[in-house]
């Protein structure tokens, strides 16, 4: 069944932003901490599914519509769906230049792998090299498609960004487990003109989103995991081959943390003119721009044997601070602003001047409203301005003080807003500043909500503050006795 029939258009969807992390804001009742604390989002380990932008077919739907699909071994099970005519022309013209040679057609199989020439329905992964069929393997494993909760399978075809993407998206293994899950991806793209224009070539990328289990039931699996454990890499089908850290052990698991292009979860391979890369053997081969003999990523050559620029998605040591979504160390917006720091050249920044590097106020960084969002230590008496980068506390009318603490005016006492120095001795002086309605006023800078400081780096305030309440309270109860 050609899979270029039942296709239907699929929005753009935009890429869901994950930033995982917890503000804790702890409002000290010691006025001497007056401190706002915030701990900074957990690192992620993982690539995030690309979403499609151009035509998607559920592979799912189709192998569910054949006969037996839900049998031991059936379609849903061991399955396969072959991709054909304009599902594949309109990405890859002249074909996909694989192995094996231009293919005008392809195979997605259910269990997690791609074939050239025929389709695969092994459930036992395999060794790589080892595979008899030309195959991309991004997680050769029992895949099971059966059961209430059986993920998807499809395939999606973008003409404008010249590529072809098969997504595994929260599958469980056989026998119709979906307790644990896994996602993955294949993204096949044609890149003659812009990487290689002198040969046929495709860039085969490999994203790991969540891997959660290695073994099927029929592999000797016991709870997803032991027994024959899944394969992943590249294989020409005829000995020559590339495996994936972890391939055929427990380690595979760890492809959601491992890359060969400083990007977790992502690998990134070009086959040019039908041979498997050797970038790295210092030999400069076809379509390599360089071959430094390395696998550094960060020098001026890349590990798929490119000119290191700016917009490859890798940072050149002691060149780029930045590069599209990565930075040479974790970058924080400024104090007194929150969000996703963006670098110049990422396609979201709309202010970029395209270098990769970051500004000091970085797009992408909004002031918090400190006053809105109760982040504020003004007085109760006081009215709360917000600023760019922090916020002021002006004591309203009738009250003095720096807006932090307030006091009622002492109309017997001769101190008058904007009077005598004694309406300034009773504001508690440090550092409060006259406001134009003659209220006094404290204004808090940039340092104050996220002072630009380590969650660890306030600790120890907070400690000392702690124990001094505790022994002021234990004197107390000692008087008291």
């Amino acid at each position: 069944m050609a899979v270029d029939q039942p296709t239907r258009p699929v929005p753009w969807r935009a890429l869901r932003l994950r930033r995982r992390g917890v503000v804790l804001i702890f409002r000290a009742a010691l006025a001497s901490l007056g401190a706002t604390l915030w701990v900074c989002p957990a690192a992620s380990h993982a690539a995030e599914l690309l979403p499609c932008d151009g035509t998607e077919t559920d592979l799912f739907a189709i192998l569910a519509a054949q006969p037996n699909a839900n049998a031991d071994a059936g379609p849903l099970d061991d399955g396969s769906v072959p991709i054909t005519g304009a599902a594949v022309s309109s990405v890859f013209p002249n074909g996909v230049p694989f192995t094996n040679g231009a293919n005008a057609s392809f195979f997605v199989n259910v269990n997690g792998t791609v074939s050239f020439g025929q389709a695969v329905s092994v459930f036992d992964p395999e060794s790589i090299p080892g595979l008899t069929v030309p195959s991309i393997a991004p997680y050769f494993a029992d895949v099971d498609l059966r059961g209430d909760f059986a993920g998807s399978l499809t395939v999606c075809q973008e003409p404008a960004n010249h590529r072809i993407i098969i997504t595994w998206q929260d599958v469980g293994f056989y026998d119709q487990h979906q307790d644990n899950t896994n996602s993955f991806q294949v993204v096949l793209t044609n890149n003659d003109v812009e990487v290689c224009a002198s040969a046929a070539n495709l860039e085969v990328e490999l994203r790991y989103e969540t891997l959660a289990w290695t073994t099927g039931d029929g592999s000797d699996g016991v709870g997803g995991l032991g027994g024959s454990e899944a394969t992943a890499g590249l294989d020409a089908g005829n000995g020559n081959a590339i495996a994936l850290p972890g391939s055929g052990t427990a380690d595979v698991l760890e492809l959601v943390a491992d890359s060969n292009i400083a990007d977790p979860g992502v690998f990134r391979f070009l086959v040019a003119q039908g041979t498997l890369p050797r970038c790295g053997d210092s030999t400069l081969q076809l379509c390599e721009e360089c071959d430094d003999g390395n696998e550094d990523n960060g020098d001026d050559c890349t590990n798929l044997c490119l000119d290191a620029t700016c917009g490859d998605g890798l940072i050149q040591d002691g060149v780029e601070t930045c590069d599209l979504t990565l930075f040479t160390e974790a970058i924080e917006c400024p104090a007194g602003y929150d969000g996703l720091p963006l670098c110049n050249n990422d396609p979201r920044n709309d202010a970029g001047d395209g270098t990769c590097t970051v500004d000091d106020l970085p797009d992408g960084c909004a002031d918090i409203d400190e006053c809105a969002g109760g982040l504020d230590d003004c007085s109760a008496d006081a009215t709360c301005l917000n600023d760019e980068g922090g916020f002021t506390c002006t004591c309203n009318d009738g009250f003095v003080g720096d807006g932090v603490d307030c006091s009622p005016i002492d109309g017997g006492g001769g101190q008058g807003i904007g009077g005598s120095a004694g309406g300034a001795d009773a504001s508690g002086g440090g550092g409060a500043v006259p406001s134009d309605d003659g209220g006094d006023s404290f204004t808090r800078g940039a340092g104050f909500c996220s002072a630009g400081r380590s969650p660890a780096s306030i600790l120890p305030t907070l400690a000392i503050a702690l124990v001094a309440l505790a022994v002021r309270r234990r004197s107390l109860r000692s008087k008291s006795n």
